[in-house]
């Protein structure tokens, strides 16, 4: 037996050697398998002709097939006929490299594909169309002042035409067709590139329509008032309270907008602001001060400042919850805190773990190099926190006196960071929102993989109401939030809603909040959330006692969903 097992080594042997001889000849050619085809396909079909909706991307990956599925090389290239109408793109995440056609015009291109090997071809035909009209908001196209959805005009505007126009969802036809009319009036059409123009010849309250045919036959609308005020008189700002306060015994002040006008003609609009912040609406307006500093609080009447008061409250304040935010606006690093509602200077502290050092000893508000930096509630410190993968840092931050109200805190409590993993770098390098350049999430996939996040990594202590706030366009935000549930296959429930924070700029924030169906795992329990407007929880796990599965280690791709749900 051993006699045999020999020879058959030996055979063995002298079969590799004959195997060695021919790759290092240049024959392992001999052992390579061709492409026999390539094809688009679609539900296992091949297909010859598809659709697109301006805007859209399509996955060239997952449409072509090369056969057999087992060839050595698989490789192949992709063109398009008329890259005005279709363009064809290479994206790289987390290393991986993806072909997409994006519809960039209307308009028919033939995309060819074209094997590496072999040099198999396949033709695909795309046809990019216009987006179908799903809303439409009236946008006033006139310098004029608009507050609270209503265009103000005076006397003076009585005669002077106005301009209006319609803003449609995203990709749409600039030639759709727009139904304007005025108070129920004459029915005006007009394309979506033109302005609408109505002229007001009295005093009184117009409402201007827009309208535009939905697909599937319904019909979407938006109003703005048009509010032309006849003479008002009396206007003043009464108030009621101590002016001059102690930090320690702040009471209520409470400020009543008085003006005179005709009954029947629109009622005038009151507006109140605090530190030049809008902070309330209504003739009456109650300001309770929560921290030492001057506040100023102005009343204004159909945007007409009428008076401003100042509330000087005395005594220090020390910043609250203080924290470095390095995922939400990578690569910028922010120093992060409670917002004090005064005007107030601040100091930071500063201390490179490594060396025991302050960073600079001159980082403060008043410093006129670095005053643009600073916020109410933050400072970008991108220029002294620079190596978060190898150091840590002790921050804190304190206010500096005014030499009147305001006197100089202590600072506060010391936040330290923790060494971030360097294999976080890469891809905080190559993929994390930067809060500059992707200010909107610009696509229901990329809303899916904060979701996802949301959903896989919320705290333990929160039961239901965990919120994502994103900025959106205004006209797309719901279709795009829907797309995202309806990927995510969500298992619990869900509920959104907006509030315009400037109508005539087109945004809105949405606050999506998640109701849990049975309690979420504990996966991480990270101390801060962000600030940004694409706010969630800490994307990197800095926290290595609580270690998560590998997989799960960063934010899943959008390229490779998986399901998920709430008890996962």
């Amino acid at each position: 037996m051993k006699h045999i097992l020999k020879k058959i080594s030996a055979a063995a042997l002298s079969a590799i050697m004959v195997l060695s001889f021919f790759l290092l000849s240049g024959c392992g050619s001999l052992f390579d398998i061709g492409v026999q085809d390539i094809a688009f396909v679609s539900d296992g079909k091949t297909i010859t002709y598809t659709e697109l909706t301006l805007g859209d991307k399509l996955d060239i990956d997952k449409i072509v097939s090369v056969t057999p599925s087992y060839a050595t090389n698989k490789d192949y290239a992709v063109k398009s006929d008329n890259t005005e109408a279709v363009k064809i793109e290479k994206q790289t995440s987390g290393g991986v490299s993806r072909l997409y056609a994006s519809a960039v015009g209307v308009g028919t291109a033939r995309l060819t594909a074209v094997s590496e090997e072999g040099g198999k071809t396949a033709s695909l035909t795309v046809k990019v169309s216009y987006a179908k009209p799903d809303s439409v908001t009236v946008s006033v196209a006139s310098e004029v002042t608009t507050i609270k959805n209503s265009v103000i005009l005076g006397l003076q505007d009585i005669g002077a035409p106005v301009l209006f126009s319609a803003i449609l969802n995203k990709n749409t036809s600039p030639k759709t067709i727009i139904e304007w009319s005025v108070s129920g009036g004459e029915v005006v059409t007009k394309s979506a590139d033109e302005n609408f123009e109505f002229t007001p010849n009295a005093v009184g309250k117009y409402a201007v329509t827009a309208a535009v045919q939905g697909d599937g036959g319904g019909k979407y609308s938006d109003t703005l008032d048009v509010c032309v005020y006849g003479e008002i008189s009396g206007k003043a700002v009464e108030y009621s309270g101590e002016l001059e306060q102690k930090a320690e015994n702040c009471t209520p002040v409470t400020f009543t907008m008085l003006y005179d006008f005709t009954q029947g003609e629109p009622e005038p609009i009151t507006q109140w602001f605090v530190n030049g912040a809008a902070s309330g609406y209504g003739n009456e307006f109650v300001y309770c001060p929560s921290s030492p500093g001057l506040h100023e609080i102005e009343g204004k009447l159909n945007g007409e400042l009428i008076k401003k008061i100042s509330v000087r409250v005395s005594g220090t304040v020390t910043p609250q919850n203080v924290y470095v935010d390095f995922d939400n606006c990578y690569p910028q690093i922010w120093v992060r805190w409670d917002c004090i509602p005064a005007k107030v200077d601040y100091e930071l502290s500063i201390v490179d773990l490594s060396t025991g050092r302050e960073v600079s000893s001159n980082i403060n508000s008043r410093n006129n190099a670095l005053k643009d930096k600073f916020t109410d509630s933050g400072f970008d410190a991108s220029d002294y926190i620079t190596d978060i993968f190898t150091t840590s840092y002790a921050v804190k931050v304190k206010t500096l006196g005014d030499g009147n109200l305001l006197g100089e805190s202590g600072f506060s409590n010391v936040f330290q960071t923790s060494k971030v993993p360097s294999r976080a770098e890469s891809y905080l390098n190559s993929k994390f929102y930067d809060g500059a350049r992707n200010r909107y999430i610009s696509s229901y996939e990329e809303f899916y993989e904060w979701f996802e996040y949301a959903m896989l990594w919320r705290t333990d202590s929160v039961q239901s109401g965990e919120r994502l706030y994103l900025a959106y366009s205004y006209t797309s935000a719901i279709s795009e939030l829907d797309k995202a549930m309806n990927s995510q296959h969500f298992t619990g429930s869900y509920m959104y809603g907006a509030s315009d924070s400037g109508r005539n700029k087109g945004e809105c924030t949405f606050t999506i909040e998640f109701q849990t169906d049975g309690s979420p795992s504990r996966r991480t329990n990270a101390p801060h959330t962000g600030e940004a407007w694409n706010a969630m929880r800490p994307h990197v796990n800095y926290d290595e006692s609580k270690a998560r599965p590998a997989k799960y280690e960063f934010p899943i791709d959008k390229l490779t969903p998986v399901s998920v749900s709430t008890s996962d």
